[in-house]
């Protein structure tokens, strides 16, 4: 692995943290020196607290940025503990990190070589800084994700009634178990909802009102996009938005050889699910989508090109609205460029 360029001499200090469940594995390469320090403590608001009281003995934690990798859930405490003490960090992907070791050809997998590889990471790429969503953003997607598995259950049980009801002598027992379970499934999800309404606040109202005069997209989408999103409050450029939902095409050129076909990066499933399902009602009824559509199809391109295409451009729409803060204007967004 390379020597560190700035980490030794920068007054910032950056330090790896590889997560796992019950663990972390903690690496940075002392000042002056070449040493390196490596820990491993418990992935506890404790353990965790601990050590950034330690360090703070020999280090001001304003001087200090933390790398790690996204993991979930088990890496909420972690980030939360750090947001609280004031120091910076930043939350790359799994995807990220894996092109940067191919990169240094560093593909050795243990905890304290990934903890090292993540100063490495900061060092070299400098990546940007990682702000937590609100409480209650994160409520509000936590709610989502409770809302998507009670939809994936109710599709669930709906397919095992309708098999049921395809056998000549079906169980009058199971039967009534599968209607109870849906009718049960069906009340929670509607609290669910309903409970996602109520803790909207104002700006959010404001906001999903906004969003909802664009032809094609309803409450539904929209306020899935707000919450996935944070409003895209964190955003600076619509492209990062584009990249965050997975909706940036990848053209593959060499030379004279070139893949029309490309590729969409990894982005947020749940988010671009939601997009292309908007993508169905805009292609028919947003006149710019619409015409994107129908010019892509005219082109030979396939369905479901043109569909995430669409996606595209609505996610686009969405941003010009909540940037502007101004209503849907279908003659404006008809007269812009094709995307």
């Amino acid at each position: 692995m390379s020597k560190l360029i700035n980490n030794l001499n920068d007054d910032l200090l950056y330090i790896g943290i590889d997560v796992s469940k019950l663990t972390l594995s903690i690496a940075y390469c002392k000042d002056g020196n070449k040493q390196w320090y490596e820990a491993t403590i418990e992935n506890t608001a404790s353990g965790i607290q601990a050590f950034l009281s330690a360090l703070s003995g020999i280090r001001s934690l304003d001087t200090v940025q933390c790398i790690l990798e996204f993991t979930g859930t088990y890496s909420t405490t972690l980030c939360h503990v750090l947001a609280d003490s004031g120091v910076k960090m930043s939350v790359i992907t799994p995807a990220q990190s894996s092109a940067f070791a191919k990169v240094m050809k560093d593909q050795a997998k243990t905890d304290s070589r990934d903890a090292r590889r993540l100063v490495h990471y900061g060092d070299k790429m400098s990546p940007d800084l990682y702000t937590l969503p609100s409480e209650e953003n994160d409520n509000a997607r936590q709610l989502l994700g409770l809302l998507a598995q009670y939809d994936k259950q109710i599709l669930a049980k709906n397919n095992q009634l309708e098999a049921l009801m395809q056998r000549p002598n079906r169980s009058a027992f199971v039967q009534k178990a599968l209607d109870t379970d849906i009718e049960h499934l069906t009340a929670q999800k509607k609290a669910v909802e309903d409970e996602i309404c109520q803790s909207n606040n104002d700006d959010f109202k404001a906001k999903l009102a906004l969003l909802t005069t664009i032809c094609g997209v309803g409450e539904k989408i929209a306020r899935s996009v707000l919450i996935q999103t944070g409003s895209m409050e964190s955003f600076t450029d619509v492209k990062q938005v584009i990249k965050f939902a997975g909706l940036a095409p990848n053209t593959n050129q060499s030379g004279t050889s070139l893949n029309l076909k490309g590729r969409i990066e990894p982005g947020n499933s749940s988010l671009r699910k939601i997009l292309f399902l908007g993508s169905w009602s805009a292609s028919s009824w947003n006149p710019a989508c619409k015409a994107l559509y129908q010019r892509l199809r005219e082109q030979g391109k396939p369905k479901m090109l043109a569909l995430i295409a669409v996606a595209h451009k609505l996610l686009r729409q969405m941003w010009g609205v909540l940037k502007s803060n101004k209503p849907f204007d279908p003659q404006f967004h008809l007269q812009k460029t094709p995307n």
